[in-house]
This record gives C-alpha cells, structure tokens and sequence, in this order.
C-alpha cells in the first residue's frame, strides 16, 4: 500500500512525526479515508510504502487496521 507523506521533506520529517503520534497515541500509525478492499491480506503481510517528495523513500511494516468515526462524522481508517 502506498502513502503519501504530505508536508514532509525528508525521511527524517517522517521519523519526527512518527515519533509524536507514538508518544500521543503509545504506538504509531497512519491514517486513511480509503479503506483497501483487501485489507485483511495487508494485515501483518503487507507493507506501507511512503512517498515522499515523489519517491518511495520508506517501508513500513502494517500490524493492524482499525476503522472509526472522528469528530466530525467523517469515516476514517487507522493503519498501525
């Protein structure tokens, strides 16, 4: 699955804000308004790929996927 990693420069923008949601969440995810429709295959198999600046620079292994309602009864999806 790929990602793309709005407003970050570097690698290290991405290491930043990973490292924020980990200490604010105690682990560390991605969010998406798309849900794949094969999620259950990316589940432990697959892996987030983050574009940055229009190359995929990172891999990160996906661990779970989660769906919800945010405070503005917009549908969201977590990925961790």
């Amino acid at each position: 699955m790929k990602k793309l990693g709005v407003g970050l420069e570097t690698i290290e923008d991405l290491k930043k804000l990973q490292a924020h949601r980990y200490e604010t969440l105690v682990y560390c995810c991605s969010y998406t308004t798309l849900k794949p429709q094969r999620f259950e295959e990316l589940i432990e198999k697959g892996s987030l790929y983050w574009i940055i600046k229009g190359r995929i620079l990172a891999r990160q292994k996906i661990l779970g996927f989660e769906s919800y309602i945010d405070n503005s009864d917009k549908k969201e999806h977590l990925l961790y």
